[in-house]
C-alpha cells in the first residue's frame, strides 16, 4: 500500500474526529460573539411576535379578520440572516483589520439592530395596550438613539 493510500485510509477512518475538531475550532473562534447574536435574534423575534399581535388588534378594530402572512415571517427570517451576516463581517473587521478585542463594530451593529427592534416593539405595544407609558418611552428611546448614533430610527 502506498503512502498516499495509507494517509487517505487514516483520514477516512478518523473523519468523525476530524469533523469534530474542525467544528470545535470554528465554534471557539466565533464564541465571543454568541451573546451578541442571541441578543439580536431575541429582539427580532420579540418584535415579530408583538407585531403580529398588534396587527391582529388593528385588524379587529377596523372590523377585518386577522390573517397570518407568511411574507412577514420570511421578512423576519431575512432580517435575522442579514443581521447575523453583517455582525459576522464586522466581527472579522474588528479582529483582523482593527485588531480590536473590544468588538466595537460588532457591538455597534448589535446596538443599532436592537434599538430599531426595540422602537418597533414600542410601536407594537402602543397599538396593543394603548398605554401612554409606551409612547413616552418610545419618544425617549428614539431621542437617545438619535443622540447616540446620529440616526433617526423612525425614518424609513
Amino acid at each position: 500500500m502506498s503512502y498516499f493510500n495509507k494517509m487517505l485510509n487514516t483520514i477516512l477512518t478518523n473523519i468523525d474526529k476530524i469533523l469534530i475538531y474542525v467544528i470545535s475550532c470554528i465554534c471557539s473562534y466565533f464564541s465571543p460573539m454568541a451573546p451578541i447574536l442571541i441578543l439580536m435574534i431575541v429582539f427580532i423575534g420579540v418584535d415579530f411576535v408583538t407585531g403580529n399581535i398588534a396587527y391582529a388588534k388593528r385588524a379587529k378594530k377596523t372590523g377585518k379578520r386577522y390573517q397570518f402572512k407568511s411574507k412577514k415571517a420570511w421578512n423576519t427570517i431575512s432580517k435575522i440572516i442579514g443581521a447575523v451576516i453583517g455582525t459576522v463581517l464586522l466581527f472579522f473587521l474588528d479582529n483582523h483589520v482593527l485588531d480590536s478585542e473590544s468588538m466595537m463594530l460588532t457591538k455597534g451593529m448589535c446596538l443599532l439592530v436592537c434599538l430599531v427592534e426595540f422602537s418597533s416593539w414600542l410601536e407594537n405595544m402602543c397599538d396593543i395596550s394603548d398605554a401612554k407609558i409606551f409612547r413616552i418611552i418610545k419618544r425617549f428611546v428614539n431621542n437617545k438613539a438619535e443622540d447616540l448614533t446620529g440616526v433617526d430610527i423612525d425614518e424609513d
